[in-house]
């Protein structure tokens, strides 16, 4: 078994996170998570998501799917996987 995270156990500690830093909100009965990890976790898991995002962009939206030749100006397709392919600021 791997000791990475699954997604559904990172919702799962967000949520309690957020929970715990509810104002006024009940107090979990489940100790709180460790902030700093379930951020870079959580960072990691958007990360990894836009890289798989980008790469189906590439392939169902390029010139060459449509006209059988690549993207030759900056096209639609092409402005828009440059646009993603940016950092997240």
């Amino acid at each position: 078994m791997s000791d990475r995270p699954t997604t559904t156990d990172l919702l799962a500690r967000l949520r309690l996170v957020a929970a715990w830093r509810k104002p006024g909100g009940p107090t979990p009965s489940e100790p709180m998570p460790s902030n700093y990890e379930a951020a870079c976790d959580a960072v990691n898991e958007i990360e990894r998501l836009r890289r798989s995002w980008l790469r189906v962009i590439q392939q169902e939206n390029g010139c060459a799917p449509h006209t059988g030749t690549p993207c030759r100006e900056p096209c639609a397709c092409a402005l828009e996987q440059a646009e993603l392919m940016e950092p997240a600021t």
